[in-house]
């Protein structure tokens, strides 16, 4: 998942400090519920330590009624698809699912370079755009979290926030 809609920096504010708009709480919210409903409940959420992907993972657990472990990391900020590949495969392998939270471009590159290849409307938005709070939802045959690799993905969801939330 991509962080929701964020602040621009002040100036002289840093980057990693911007939280998210009033839309960007609502777009966290939405998304969240929309996971609830279609029971996406991950066991785990690990998440950039800025703090709008902080933000954006904090609504999304609140949307469940189930308490989830929300881990947050540096090594998440500004990540390539390779960083965050590489922290997936350290997931230990008792946790059978997880929400990453993380920045463009790389989650977006993580999302393209794992999804199976398809023609559904799934794979049409993925490749199109991934705008704040964009959501994929990617399931794996595999014994380890050691076994994901590029195109071992099979695309179940692309979804996006509605543009008129406020």
């Amino acid at each position: 998942m991509r962080h929701a809609h964020a602040a621009n920096p002040g100036f002289g504010a840093r980057d990693h400090s911007r939280v998210l708009t009033g839309r960007g709480i609502l777009e966290a919210q939405h998304m969240g519920k929309i996971m609830r409903d279609r029971n996406w409940q991950p066991k785990r959420v690990i998440a950039s330590n800025a703090s709008r992907t902080t933000q954006t993972a904090q609504q999304v657990v609140a949307s469940f009624s189930a308490k989830i472990p929300l881990e947050t990391t540096e090594k998440l900020y500004l990540a390539t698809a390779s960083d965050i590949l590489s922290l997936v495969q350290e997931i230990s392998d008792d946790i059978r699912s997880v929400l990453i939270v993380a920045h463009n471009p790389g989650i977006h590159s993580l999302a393209m370079m794992l999804a199976d290849e398809g023609k559904t409307a799934d794979h049409r938005l993925l490749l199109k755009d991934f705008p704040p709070g964009s959501l994929v939802v990617l399931d794996f045959q595999a014994e380890s979290w050691l076994d994901i690799r590029s195109r071992t993905g099979t695309l179940r969801a692309t979804l996006t926030p509605p543009d008129n939330l406020l």
